[in-house]
């Protein structure tokens, strides 16, 4: 916005259905200002594929402020990065968003986005991971176009409902059904110990994803080579420090 540094404090006024941005000391409106910052990056200068939210601030948030932003891409306060549970659940939506943005227009290249993500889709929701399969077959042989726009809109739907420990232990011990002529007992008995330990929040989401990653290059099940919940997100993300 070019407002400087150190710069005025800022507060919102006025009613929570149209806020106005004003600056305390000199109470400037700056709010027609702000509307053409934000319009200039979403629209014209990036590509978002998610927001975080400065911690505390009285002018942005996602509860008890105005939320200013592009609808429907992942978005958090800064503090509930440090919560590892909220943490990893913005990570997936971030990744799995991200990369369904970047992916070519094409039925065929939709279809492979849908089944490579199936784990962890259904983690979320397999009934709508369902609904999502009908939108990516394109069986009515919709206009392509129309057909990635339905496809997103259910798909950050779904991404917005909570990630669960509980789902995920679901999709894990489904996961362990692949394994099944395959693990020897002390693996099967290591990877049981890190299903009930992320059950229990002693470890994170990542640490069983790595395990059953290299349990399925040792074994060489098929099925779950690329399943993207083998690799969720970039293994140097661990630790909210490192975000």
């Amino acid at each position: 916005m070019g407002l400087g540094v150190p710069r005025q404090t800022m507060r919102l006024t006025g009613t929570p259905a149209s806020p106005r941005l004003i600056t305390v000391n000199s109470k400037e409106d700056l709010t027609q200002k702000a509307r053409q910052t934000i319009d200039q990056i979403i629209v014209r200068d990036l590509n978002l594929d998610a927001f975080i939210f400065k911690k505390d601030s009285p002018t942005c948030g996602l509860e008890r402020v105005k939320v200013y932003g592009a609808s429907g891409i992942p978005m958090i306060e800064e503090g509930r990065l440090s919560d590892q549970r909220q943490r990893e659940s913005f990570l997936n939506q971030l990744y799995i968003y991200s990369k369904f943005t970047r992916i070519e227009r094409s039925t065929r290249i939709l279809q492979e986005f849908h089944q490579t993500h199936k784990l962890q889709l259904m983690a979320y929701d397999p009934g709508k991971y369902q609904l999502l399969g009908r939108f990516a077959a394109n069986s009515k042989k919709l206009n392509i176009a129309e057909v990635f726009v339905k496809y997103e809109e259910l798909l950050v739907n779904l991404l917005n409902k909570p990630l669960t420990t509980k789902k995920y232990v679901n999709v894990f011990q489904h996961m362990m059904g692949y394994f099944k002529k395959h693990l020897e007992t002390k693996e099967k008995a290591h990877l049981l110990k890190l299903i009930e330990d992320y059950k229990r929040s002693k470890i994170p989401l990542i640490s069983v994803s790595t395990l059953f990653q290299y349990l399925v290059k040792k074994h060489s099940v098929q099925y779950l080579e690329n399943q993207s919940i083998l690799n969720p997100y970039p293994e140097e993300i661990l630790t909210g420090a490192q975000i």
